[in-house]
Parts: C-alpha cells; structure tokens; sequence
C-alpha cells in the first residue's frame, strides 16, 4: 500500500491488488502520485499480467504485455499483485518500479527497453551510444527505464523517468 496525494485522494492509502470489479468512484485511466512522486493509473487487464513486467494500455485503458520492442509505459510492480484477465488494477507509469523482472546482466545504471527473450526475461539492456541513439539490434528498441540496481535473483528496482 502507498499513501497518496494529489489529483485525487483515496483515502490514506491505495491498494494495489487487483479486483474482479472497477473500484468504487475510480474510473479507468485515473492516474495518481504517491508523495514520493510515482505515478499510477487505473487499468483493465486485456490478459494475466505478473508482478514486474511492462505493460501497454489502450486510449481505452486496457492493459497488456508489452510486445517486443515496445517502449515501456508501465510496469506491474513487483510489490503488488499480479492481475487475472478482465481484473481492474493500477499499474505504475513513473517513479522507481521496485522488482521488475530483468535479465540477469543487468546492472544499475543500464537503460532497458520491454523484450520478452529466451530466458523469460521482460526488461533486456540495451546499447546506447553516445549521442543517445539506440544501437540496440533487435527492431530499433527504444527505452523510458534505467536500472537503479544490479539484478539479483531476476529482479531489479528500476526508474521510469
């Protein structure tokens, strides 16, 4: 559970585990920041989504996993609780997403981009020159996220800026 502020109180805190049923006076596409400045909007799940994995969601807000190559625009967080299909929930959109699933060679500091590889992994590092530009092989992968950890067990915390 977060404490919340901003655009929209709910109460002292958010739960963050998903539901059968669309919150009560919470519509899909609400977005609110906790007081540490991370952002979440309220989704429909499209699909299971698990803990630590991007997301993409419609103009509808009906969330997915990211295909390969997707930029990242969400991430369920490792600490919360993995959605069913159909379930309502929120998912974060920027702040420091703590245990997301990455590759095992990830270390902090290293931009990731969403790519489903062999190994199961959903946050992959990739190559950035020094102009910025993505050297990355796999279709031109673009990223919105850094690791602000080295990867233990599979997981990292990470920053969507």
């Amino acid at each position: 559970m977060a404490s919340f502020a901003g655009a929209r109180r709910l109460g002292a805190v958010l739960d963050f585990a998903p539901t059968t049923d669309q919150g009560d006076g919470i519509t899909l596409g609400e977005r609110v920041t906790d007081q540490l400045g991370n952002e979440f909007v309220y989704v429909q799940a499209a699909e299971a989504l698990g803990l630590g994995v991007p997301v993409d969601f419609t103009s509808a807000f009906v969330a997915s996993v990211s295909d390969s190559g997707d930029p990242i625009f969400a991430v369920v967080r490792g600490d919360g609780t993995a959605f069913a299909a159909d379930e309502y929930g929120w998912v974060q959109t920027r702040g420091i997403v703590p245990d997301a699933q990455v590759a095992a060679s990830t270390a902090a500091g290293d931009p990731l981009a969403s790519v489903a590889d062999s190994n199961g992994d959903f946050f992959v590092v990739i190559d950035v020159d020094e102009a910025g530009a993505d050297t990355a092989t796999a279709g031109g992968l673009s990223t919105r996220a850094y690791a602000l950890e080295a990867e233990s067990s599979g997981v990292a915390d990470i920053l969507i800026p």
